[in-house]
């Protein structure tokens, strides 16, 4: 295996990343260029299409029936299946829920989810979607590679899978940032395990992708010769504490864009992988190649979104009780009411059940709304998230103004307003509040008033501006009273820009009224021509 210098010590950097999506197969939706990442797909269960796998790319994708096998339309995914309607109904996403809605279009065949006619729905992974005889499943693209990499590693662990076969691959792992920068590593194995190095005389040598990078831990991933595909997978370890993630760069209507997923994939050329203090780029051999290749992916990019543990995220209070969840009825009935979940008790499966009194059954959480019946639902705390599941259609039951169906469920973020009958309550997850302590907001150019001022982040969603109503307020006269808004929800900081007059630059580029742009830490953001925010670590 060969370790030496390389030319893309030499490569330039954007400032940062800027947009966050997927190039992965983007004309499955009849579009390009349009390079959302939802992180599900749907699989085919029946029918001449039975077992394909649609990536969903696009915030609103239309489904229905092709006439003729080499049909396309623009914005749609077609089936073969005759029953299916020629415009059967339309997937679009919700950006509060970060899921995907569906809703019916065909007036002569119903839409099923999970066996039940809908008009409108929520689509959660592993749902069952029938129009007409066609049937296919949500599946969770991230879900689905986590027991893809648990299956290969058990595999590797049992000695299944092993590094001890050659190949020639046609491609190089090289390292551009990190305490092993400029090194380059052949991808000859069908097996390589990339990881810290215990030292000088490593086993792993011969199989292995070996750094000193202390960051890292013995075993972050393994590399898969895929040999249908003719590329690499990649699986990470379930015992690693460093996540991986992935960025690629990619050609569109508006010219090359670096797009990244959190999450596992089979890798190409360009690609870069991120984890701990190292970024490694993968780079595929021709004969006509040059030493002078570009990548585009920033230094920058080696700091994290906020990283939720057991030990730091709970809230202590008084006689050692650790408090994860919190509900606070903020208007209706019981106004002032506070509800707390003990960590301790969260056990995996645990059913906490809400309504009205009644005769049916006692609730763990009795409300005093008498709109709504004793059985209106229940939180089931599953996979480490607090999910809302609703029981009973007579009341309206809403997260974030989405109304949620009968026997619909919905998985709770940090400052989710929730409405059950009259009763509106906020959810906090106290883990994230503790998490966010982490993180500050700093003013790295401004107004004297202003300069190197500090804002810690004490809230999931924090608003931006000139007017006293703002938790971060400077004194820039340029600046709107409501300029923008920064919230952290599911893993990740989300800018978005409220000023009807101003503009909202994020590393350089402009942001649309309401329009919502993922920030990372060492990211600018640029309020006026004199003002610039930047999202750090906060110091210990």
């Amino acid at each position: 295996m060969s370790k030496s210098k390389s030319p893309f010590r030499s490569l330039k950097y954007p400032e940062i990343i800027s947009k966050v999506g997927s190039p992965f197969n983007p004309s499955d939706t009849g579009k390009t260029g349009d390079f959302f990442d939802s992180g599900y797909e749907i699989l085919i269960n029946s029918g001449d299409d039975m077992d394909r796998v649609i990536p969903l790319n696009s915030k609103e994708i239309k489904l229905g029936r092709k006439d003729h096998p080499h049909e396309r339309r623009a914005g749609y995914i077609l089936f073969s299946d005759s029953t299916v309607s020629r415009d059967h109904a339309v997937i679009r996403w919700d950006d509060e829920l970060e899921k995907y809605v569906i809703y019916h279009l065909s007036k002569s065949t119903p839409t099923l989810v999970n066996g039940r006619a809908v008009k409108k729905s929520l689509l959660s992974p592993d749902y069952r979607v029938q129009l007409g005889d066609l049937v296919f499943q949500m599946v969770s693209i991230k879900e689905k590679h986590q027991k893809e990499s648990s299956a290969m590693w058990e595999r590797f662990k049992a000695g299944e899978e092993r590094g001890d076969e050659y190949i020639s691959s046609g491609y190089k792992l090289v390292v551009v940032d990190g305490p092993d920068s400029g090194q380059s590593f052949d991808l000859d194995k069908n097996l390589m395990i990339i990881g810290r190095r215990k030292g000088m005389g490593d086993i792993r040598d011969t199989y292995g992708i070996l750094l000193s990078d202390e960051t890292l831990p013995d075993e972050l991933a393994l590399l898969v010769w895929n040999e249908q595909e003719g590329r690499f997978g990649i699986f990470q370890s379930e015992e690693s504490p460093v996540p991986i993630r992935l960025f690629r760069v990619v050609e569109t209507h508006d010219g090359s864009q670096v797009v990244g997923r959190e999450y596992q994939n089979i890798l190409e050329d360009k690609d870069s992988i991120m984890a701990g203090e190292t970024v490694m780029v993968v780079h595929r051999l021709s004969p006509d190649e040059t030493m002078d290749a570009k990548v585009d992916i920033s230094k920058e990019l080696k700091t994290e979104a906020p990283q939720v543990s057991e030990d730091e995220g709970t809230l202590t209070v008084p006689g050692s009780f650790r408090i994860d969840y919190m509900f606070e009825v903020i208007e209706g009935p019981g106004k002032g009411q506070k509800i707390s979940l003990l960590s301790d008790e969260m056990s995996e499966g645990r059913i906490v059940s809400f309504g009205s009194r009644g005769p049916t059954r006692q609730n763990d959480i009795e409300l005093e709304d008498l709109s709504l019946t004793n059985t209106q639902g229940y939180y089931e705390f599953t996979g480490g998230n607090l999910y809302l599941i609703n029981e009973s259609g007579n009341a309206p039951v809403m997260v974030n103004n989405y109304n949620i169906g009968e026997n619909e469920k919905i998985v709770l973020n940090g400052g989710d307003h929730i409405r059950l009958g009259e009763t509106i309550l906020t959810f906090t997850d106290n883990r994230i509040i503790a998490a966010l302590r982490n993180y500050a907001l700093i003013v790295a150019v401004g107004e004297d008033e202003d300069k190197g001022r500090r804002f810690p982040l004490t809230r999931t969603t924090v608003l931006i501006g000139r007017g006293s109503v703002c938790d971060i307020r400077v004194y820039d006269p340029e600046v709107s009273r409501i300029h923008a808004a920064l919230t952290f929800k599911a893993g990740r900081f989300h800018l978005e820009h409220k000023s009807k007059v101003n503009p909202t630059f994020v590393n350089g580029i402009s942001l649309k009224k309401g329009q919502s742009r993922i920030v990372f830490p060492g990211d600018k953001i640029y309020l006026s021509g004199t003002t610039i925010l930047q999202l750090v670590r906060a110091v210990a």
